[in-house]
């Protein structure tokens, strides 16, 4: 005697909202009775999901996320000993660049890998002897920091450098669909989901240029925190726990006892 008995990971979401296909809790419509003799459990077969999600929902294909500047004191090239130089660089992030990665599935992760690539195209740069600080410590390049599920672009100790100031643009139409901004009649505000942290003389904190693409360019003058990322991004691309099912099949069999 033997029967099977099927768990799918999206079962008792109300009950268990946080099932997800590699860890999950059902709750059975009545208890399984197992009378007389021993019996044994085994794994028939296991469906995983393929959670990738199609983030050309965000940006469309080819199209650009968001990107940096930074300045790098290297030393002087035909310099005396200790002269030193700036050399200014950019990177951006292409959503191609991230598409294919498979642990991107929310907005934290999203962002997460938006931020390396361009953290890796930094430090690609970097030069022996060079920093991408000045003579008083200041950072100049743009610092991202997370808070648990919170981004903070942290300018608490930023270089304003006229020009050379590091910077922060992100495409406007992400912008908007992440809840970063918000069309009205007269225009875009702030959304609810971009807060200023602090505030200084600068009257000026962010502004959309409409060059090709658009991009929303955050001042320096204050910190940034970006918030209900995943809330937002399964908004637009959705939450991949309710396309797919992580199946698991466990049949128990009856082991008769032998004399």
């Amino acid at each position: 005697m033997s029967f099977y008995v099927t768990l799918p990971s999206h079962a008792n979401r109300r009950e268990f909202p946080n099932n997800q296909a590699n860890a999950f809790k059902i709750r059975l419509p009545q208890p399984l009775r197992l009378p007389g003799g021993q019996w044994q459990v085994g794994l028939s077969a296991i469906s995983s999901p393929d959670t990738h999600v199609n983030l050309y929902e965000l940006v469309q294909k080819d199209g650009y996320i968001m990107s940096t500047s930074w300045d790098q004191t290297i030393p002087k090239p035909g310099g005396k000993d200790g002269e030193m130089a700036a050399r200014l660089g950019s990177a951006q992030t292409l959503i191609n660049d991230i598409q294919h990665l498979d642990w991107v599935v929310d907005g934290v992760s999203f962002m997460k890998a938006a931020i390396t690539h361009l953290e890796q195209r930094r430090k690609e740069t970097a030069i022996q002897g060079g920093r991408f600080t000045n003579d008083q410590g200041k950072h100049t390049y743009v610092k991202f920091r997370w808070e648990g599920d919170d981004l903070l672009i942290d300018n608490t100790n930023v270089c304003h450098c006229g020009t050379d100031t590091p910077s922060l643009a992100i495409y406007t139409k992400l912008a908007i669909k992440m809840g970063w901004l918000r069309k009205i009649a007269s225009g875009l505000i702030l959304g609810p989901n971009l807060h200023k942290e602090f505030d200084q003389s600068n009257p000026v904190f962010w502004t959309v240029r409409s060059f090709l693409p658009d991009h929303l360019q955050l001042s320096m003058s204050c910190s940034w925190r970006f918030t209900n990322l995943n809330v937002a991004f399964r908004s637009v691309v959705g939450d991949p726990r309710d396309r797919y099912t992580c199946t698991r099949t466990w049949q128990a069999a009856r082991l008769w006892a032998t004399a």
